[in-house]
């Protein structure tokens, strides 16, 4: 079997192609959905695709504003003998943390349960997550702290040596390499367009950072990074050196139809 990242312009169309029968790529979409349920392909996404990727544009500053400023909290409990416990919980804001799915994506969650698709954690903190998603959806690996370090490993090479992904936010906000730009957003102010370009653009990063973390074989993308030019970490030149670096294998959703055709010769054709 293939272990396959779906990117999230990809992932929906390729677990429910009869929702985009009209497109170009329809075929494609179908072809690899016959695939699938042939177990040829196991399919992996990362969580941002429910989580930041489906807050509205014009609510990803505010939103991540308030869900960072409670990243870290301070509990206090005083116990029988006299003492007081203090614990310290960094994670998402419980209130403003939680994203709740559309429709379009929570059909498209119920369709990857129904492919035992999985879910790639990207570990990012303070970040937002999806209280929909059930537990055994998440992707396991044999060491979590490794998985952890390989994903941290490869978002700082994307951000710090190609200057892309987190980069355009350290950019936005003036932020310097030590610090923290996520901490700095209250500063942006009219800047809701800005801001969610950049998540658009740390997404992708993160995705293939989980992508490498999991050990996951090919990352399928229609994404070119045309928009940013080299800044996007999808441009030619940034996919040139993340394969000399980390191995990993882009591929679109034609190039990989063909794969499957060539490995199980042919056999994936769809009447669509």
């Amino acid at each position: 079997m293939l272990t396959v990242t779906f990117d999230s312009n990809v992932i929906e169309k390729v677990l429910r192609p009869e929702a985009h029968a009209d497109e170009e790529n329809s075929p494609f979409f179908f072809r690899l959905r016959k695939a699938i349920d042939e177990k040829l392909i196991s399919v992996h996404v990362a969580d941002l695709y429910f989580t930041r990727e489906q807050i509205p544009k014009a609510e990803r500053l505010s939103r991540t504003i308030n869900n960072t400023s409670n990243a870290v909290s301070i509990h206090q409990t005083s116990t029988p003998n006299g003492y007081v416990q203090l614990s310290i919980s960094i994670g998402p804001s419980r209130k403003f943390g939680n994203v709740e799915l559309d429709e379009y994506r929570r059909k498209t969650l119920e369709a990857l349960k129904a492919v035992d698709g999985k879910v790639l954690k990207t570990y990012r903190l303070g970040d937002f997550i999806c209280r929909e998603i059930p537990p055994q959806l998440y992707c396991r690996s044999e060491s979590r702290d490794e998985t952890m370090r390989r994903i941290d490993e490869c978002d700082r090479y994307i951000s710090n040596q190609l200057f892309a992904g987190a980069n355009a936010l350290r950019e936005l906000t003036g932020s310097k390499p030590m610090e923290n730009p996520y901490m700095k957003l209250s500063d942006l102010s009219n800047s809701d367009k800005a801001f969610s370009k950049t998540v658009a653009e740390d997404a992708d990063a993160m995705s293939i950072a989980a992508h490498y973390g999991y050990g996951i074989q090919l990352f399928c993308t229609e994404d070119r990074g045309r928009g940013a030019g080299s800044k996007s970490v999808m441009s030619q030149h940034n996919r040139l050196q993340l394969r000399k670096r980390f191995g990993i294998r882009f591929c679109c959703v034609k190039s990989l139809t063909k794969l499957i055709d060539v490995f199980c010769g042919g056999n994936t054709a769809s009447n669509h």
